[in-house]
């Protein structure tokens, strides 16, 4: 765009038309202004105005888009300017002999007679629709004297229509008051449904379970985010509780590889390792809540324990603290009380930082089940009722 200043414009003149609509151009100039070209007109009527440039002297022309101001459909008569974005349509002009072209449409010339035509015809419309407007004025005054006396005519009906209506307001209430105790009997339907369902969550055993549970961890990470488990372990152990609609659990997990609570390595010392076992203890304690038969939820919170111990030459087990995790263990999980049966699963976490998988089976025993069973007959007497 900087080498805009050393080319030579030239102005080409192109006409298109009839004898009857002939369209002049005249004064076309051309001048660079900043980043675009100026190109300046005179028009003696209106027309569809396009322009074209040609790079080889005039041998083949291109339209251009990136145009504004006098350029395109209906250019009315009078001195114009079309402005050329040269960098917005190309990225450089840098020829020497440079041809712009300024196409006429002769049948905008019509087009414009025409608009002229068709806005003379709308006002004489508009002037005949207000003459008709006020003869219409004149017939609405005489039309609203007839008017007044009908209106008193009809107010005498809508007395008549009022009394009509009083009687159909009265046979309305009775029907509204029909629903409403209709309405209020179905509400009186929905209470006895829910104290059945209370009932039905009372009838619930106060059970005692006793699982035996089996613990994968699928991955675990200590500090910084870094695999610090280079397997997975496997732990055991067992969960008591007792629930009815609420209830507690607790329970603990190991994998039987504990070698005491050993002192880390330390810094700057040299150990002949021979051998490393994984730890695993858990303690939990939880809440159960059981929100229908057979499911409910456990939620677990206690300590957690996870390391790696290494096996001197001397017999002695040393832990490695980046290998090693301790605090507060999280579950959450489902037990299933399937005829007696138990079955649970749970997901633990120590510290938000591992995750292992918990599957427990054993049995699930009702605490008093003579209670239970006369609760239950109540419920389906009340329902047959």
């Amino acid at each position: 765009m900087n080498r805009i200043c050393k080319t030579t414009l030239w102005l080409v003149m192109m006409f298109y038309g009839c004898a009857v609509y002939a369209q002049n151009v005249s004064n076309v100039t051309a001048e660079q202004v900043g980043k675009t070209i100026h190109v300046s007109y005179d028009l003696d009527k209106a027309a569809d105005i396009s322009l074209f440039v040609s790079m080889d002297g005039g041998g083949t022309y291109t339209q251009l888009y990136k145009v504004s101001g006098d350029v395109g459909k209906t250019i009315g008569p009078g001195h114009k300017t079309i402005v050329w974005d040269v960098q917005a349509e190309m990225k450089e002009l840098h020829n020497d002999d440079i041809f712009f072209r300024v196409k006429v449409d002769a049948n905008a010339e019509a087009q414009w007679q025409k608009q002229l035509r068709e806005a003379a015809k709308k006002e004489e419309e508009e002037r005949k629709a207000n003459e008709i407007a006020k003869a219409k004025e004149a017939k609405e005054r005489e039309k609203a004297l007839a008017m007044e006396a009908k209106a008193n005519e009809k107010e005498a009906k809508e007395k008549e229509k009022a009394l009509a209506m009083e009687a159909k307001a009265n046979e309305k209430e009775a029907k509204d008051k029909e629903k409403a105790l209709e309405k209020e009997k179905k509400a009186n339907e929905q209470e006895i449904k829910k104290e059945e369902r209370r009932s039905r969550m009372q009838s619930m055993p106060y059970s005692t379970f006793f699982t035996l549970n089996s613990a994968f961890t699928l991955n675990t990470y200590g500090y910084n985010y870094k695999k610090y488990m280079p397997y997975s372990v496997w732990s055991y152990g067992f969960k008591v509780g007792q629930m009815k609609i609420v209830g507690w659990y607790a329970g603990v997990m190991t994998n039987f590889r504990f070698k005491g609570w050993k002192h880390p390595f330390q810094n700057g010392q040299h150990y002949w390792l021979t051998d490393r076992k994984p730890i695993r203890l858990s303690a939990q304690t939880g809440l159960v809540i059981r929100p229908c038969r057979p499911m409910s939820m456990l939620f677990g919170v206690g300590y957690g324990y996870r390391t790696f111990v290494y096996k001197t030459i001397d017999n002695e087990w040393y832990s490695y603290p980046k290998q090693t995790l301790h605090g507060v263990d999280v579950s959450f999980g489902f037990l299933f009380d399937i005829k007696g049966f138990a079955l649970s699963f749970e997901a633990v976490t120590t510290n938000f930082r591992s995750a292992e998988l918990k599957v427990g089976l054993g049995f699930c025993l009702p605490v008093d089940n003579k209670n239970t069973k006369k609760q239950t007959v109540k419920v389906l007497k009340n329902e047959k009722f």
